[in-house]
This record gives structure tokens, C-alpha cells and sequence, in this order.
């Protein structure tokens, strides 16, 4: 009985306390409303609200394909008001994402579709890689199915594969197509054997890709996948295995990034196959070259690239010149060299530098054996009207040594450098040896820290 009262006196309290909490609730909202309201973005104008959305979208873009968070789900779920915007923006609805493990809801990739209207679009397709593929509902046949229609809008289309078999099947999706707006391909496969013998469709992108101009392959040989006819406007090649005769086919050719060279040295050392890229400024090899010599210093020897600008050769264990180093004066316009390679002895950088006479920044390995072979190689002189002069680089004006390079042997490379008649302008150095190097070296050359920032630019990577 004493309980049954007690309930009954805390009920009106209760429901008062209710109605209360309702109404602090409303009031909140209604608060929240009227602070949006007159929030000074709440008077931008929806164009521009868009605008911002869009920058907002095109800045998570990094290169070749990688990207941070979704903007345009965020942006949608602020107010109903930038939702309505946000909706309305289809360059927010442009990055397409597939992922197979767990896999894209296909209700979400169609939202994409028809949100981004008749935009390009990019394509991040992640497949292949379900490890409970048999139990799992299968939904590829409808993704591809739902994508299709929509190839011809692509403008960017990055496909990580587990499987060749996967790879080949995305690809496909290309068939007798013609991609206008197409300017990216990057493609990266974890296991490229299965499936040998499987080809794409003959006539894949069979209309032409007029806008393509970069390239990334990544454990596939992307040639036996990919038409020759689509390369002639590819400006940047990015991979880890290529056949040269590829090269053939690209005559706009401005940055190649090659890090596992495929070459037959009977075909490359022959003068009738030169390698003619007229517009190359970078190549960049990062190789070990032991079980093939000469594959690299017969693939230099064909190259014919008179607007070389930078040569960077990381990794290089050997440079088999034979008799037939470099021409004098190869590269007539590459003013940066780096060879980032502890195997290559005093003979084998002599063939570069024969080839390589203008540079007028060199980035080298710093280990003490290094330095010594620098120090001959700089320390080399011709009597030019009586005076010594330097037979290697006479060009050089800033060094960068690579590694922790031992004081006295940069000292020595230095002196060396002057008694050939040659001087630098600039010494760099990494942080741990920068002291040491400057207490020895500061009275003939600047030393500057070779800090990371500068590292990059100097010695880019892609």
C-alpha cells in the first residue's frame, strides 16, 4: 500500500519533468536553427556554399589516385541545408569507390552515379581480396552491370587487384570503348599468375583515349594488358617491369619512373633501335642489376633524349660500358645527375660521366669508398691555355652527399676538385654529418644542411 502511494506522488513530478525535457529538447533545436540561421555562412550565397564544397572535395585528392576521407558525406550531414547543396554539387559525387572486402553497397555507388550526373568521374575499384569469397554473396556481375554505361565518363580509373583474373574482368569493362575524359590508369596486381594465358578484349578503348597522359603499373606487365595506340599522348610512366620496345610508342614522353627494367641487351645494343624521346626531362631507375649486366648501360646507350633535364640511378649494382661508354655529351641539357648506388665502382660512373658533361648538380652515395672514387673522378684534369682544367663535369656547382659522409674524405675530395682547376659553389650534407663536415670544409666551399624538404626536390620520387 505504502509503495502504491509512493508511485502515485511521483508521477505528476515525473511527467511534469518530461514535458519539461521535451520542451528544453525542442528548444534546443529551435536554438541550433536560429544559430545556423544567422551563422554568417548561413548568408553565402549556394553557389558559392558549392564552390567551397568542391574545393573541400578536389584537396583530398592526392597523386595517382590515394584519397583521405569522404567530404561529400560529411558536408551532407551538417544541416538540411548543405545537405540540399551538397546534393545538387555532382562534382561531389565523382570519386567512385568498389571495395570487395567488405564490399561497396551497390545502392551507394548507384547514389554516386546519378548524383554526379554527366560529371568525369574516377573509378577506385579494390578487388579480389575477400578471403571468404565462396560464402560471401557474390555481387560483381551487377556491380559490372551497373558501371558499364558509365565508362565512357571516366577520367581517372585506379584498379588494385588481387588477381590477374579480377584485373583483366575490370579492364574489360573498356571493350569497344572510347574513353574521351580518360587521363589516369593505375593498376596494381598482388598476384599476377593466375589466369596466364587470359587477354583483354582486342578491342579494348577500340575509340581512343585522347586525354590520357600518365601511367602506373605496380607487379603486372601492363603491355600484354593495355593497347600501344592509347600511349602516344602518355607523358609520365610509372612501373616496377617493363619491355623497352614499349618506348616506341611514346613519343610525348616527358617523366619515366622505372623500377624494375625488363630489357633484352642483343636487341638494345644494336644502333638501329634507338629509343628516340624527344621530350623526356626525367628517368629515374631504381633497379639491382646483377643478374643482368649491361642491360642498364645498353638501355642508356639507345636512349636518345636530348631534353634530359634529371637522371636519378638508385640501386644499380653494375654498368657494363664493354668499349662503348657513353658519347661525350650524350645528354646535353641534364644540368642533374644521382646515382645513389654503393656497386658502381670509379669506372662505371667514369661511363656516366662521359655522357653526362653539363650537370651542374650532382647527388651521390657517401660512403667513405664512395668518396674516394668521387674524389678521382672530380680530381681528373685537361691543360686548357696552360691552366688545368676539369675533365669531369667543369659545370659541377652543388654537390649533395647522400648518407653520413666521413669529414676528411670530403676534405680531400674538395682540395682535389680545386687542384683540377674546378670549384663548387655549394656542399650538402645530411644532418648527422653537417657539423663535422662544416668545421672541416666551410673554408672552401658553403655547407648547407641537406634537410629532408630539400631531399625531395632535389631527388623526387613518385
Amino acid at each position: 500500500m505504502v509503495e502504491m502511494r509512493t508511485q502515485a506522488m511521483r508521477a505528476p513530478p515525473l511527467s511534469q519533468l518530461a514535458g519539461l525535457d521535451a520542451t528544453l529538447r525542442s528548444l534546443e533545436i529551435e536554438y541550433s536553427t536560429i544559430v545556423n540561421q544567422t551563422a554568417p555562412i548561413a548568408s553565402l550565397p549556394n553557389e558559392v556554399l558549392a564552390m567551397i564544397f568542391e574545393e573541400s572535395h578536389a584537396s583530398q585528392q592526392t597523386r595517382y589516385g590515394s584519397y583521405v576521407y569522404h567530404s561529400e558525406m560529411r558536408v551532407s550531414h551538417v544541416t538540411t541545408h548543405w545537405r540540399q547543396v551538397a546534393i545538387r554539387t555532382p562534382k561531389l559525387w565523382t570519386r567512385i569507390r568498389r571495395i570487395s572486402n567488405p564490399p561497396t553497397s551497390l545502392d551507394a555507388i548507384d547514389t554516386y552515379l546519378q548524383r554526379s550526373k554527366r560529371m568525369p568521374i574516377e573509378l577506385h575499384a579494390t578487388v579480389g581480396y575477400d578471403d571468404d569469397e565462396a560464402d560471401s554473396d557474390d555481387d560483381t556481375e551487377p556491380y559490372y552491370q551497373l558501371i558499364a554505361p558509365h565508362m565512357a565518363r571516366c577520367c581517372h580509373l585506379f584498379i588494385d587487384s588481387c588477381s590477374r583474373k579480377e584485373l583483366i574482368r575490370h579492364l574489360d569493362l573498356l571493350s569497344a570503348k572510347r574513353a574521351p575524359f580518360l587521363q589516369t590508369i593505375k593498376l596494381s596486381c598482388s598476384y599476377s599468375f593466375d589466369s596466364p594465358g587470359r587477354r583483354v578484349q582486342p578491342d579494348m578503348l577500340s575509340g581512343g583515349a585522347p586525354l590520357l597522359t600518365t601511367l602506373c603499373a605496380e607487379g603486372i606487365l601492363w603491355q600484354e594488358l593495355l593497347p600501344s595506340q592509347i600511349l602516344g599522348s602518355v607523358t609520365t610512366i610509372i612501373c616496377d617491369e617493363m619491355e623497352s620496345d614499349v618506348l616506341f610508342h611514346t613519343p610525348k614522353l616527358l617523366h619515366l619512373w622505372l623500377e624494375n627494367l625488363v630489357l633484352e641487351e642483343e636487341i638494345m645494343a644494336t644502333s638501329e633501335n634507338l629509343i628516340i624521346l624527344p621530350y623526356l626531362t626525367t628517368l629515374s631507375i631504381n633497379i639491382e642489376d646483377m643478374d643482368a649486366p649491361g642491360h642498364i648501360s645498353s638501355f642508356l646507350t639507345a636512349l636518345n633524349a636530348p631534353a634530359l633535364e634529371t637522371l636519378i640511378l638508385r640501386n644499380v649494382a653494375s654498368l657494363d660500358w664493354g668499349n662503348k661508354p657513353l658519347r661525350r655529351g650524350k645528354f646535353p641539357a641534364l644540368r642533374h645527375l644521382a646515382i645513389l648506388s654503393s656497386e658502381l665502382n670509379t669506372s662505371e660512373v667514369l661511363g656516366i660521366a662521359t655522357g653526362c658533361r653539363y650537370i651542374t648538380h650532382l647527388t651521390y652515395e657517401a660512403g667513405k669508398a664512395k668518396l674516394e672514387d668521387l674524389r678521382v673522378i672530380l680530381g681528373r684534369s685537361e691543360v686548357v691555355s696552360g691552366a688545368n682544367f676539369p675533365l669531369y663535369w667543369p659545370d659541377l656547382q652543388a654537390l649533395h652527399l647522400s648518407g653520413r659522409p666521413d669529414a676528411m674524405s670530403t676534405l680531400k675530395m674538395l682540395l682535389a676538385r680545386r687542384h683540377a682547376g674546378g670549384t663548387l659553389n655549394k656542399l650538402l650534407v645530411e644532418k648527422a654529418a653537417f657539423l663535422t663536415v662544416m668545421g672541416h670544409c666551410q673554408s672552401l666551399v658553403e655547407v648547407e644542411e641537406y634537410t629532408p624538404t630539400l631531399k625531395r626536390i632535389l631527388v623526387p620520387s613518385y
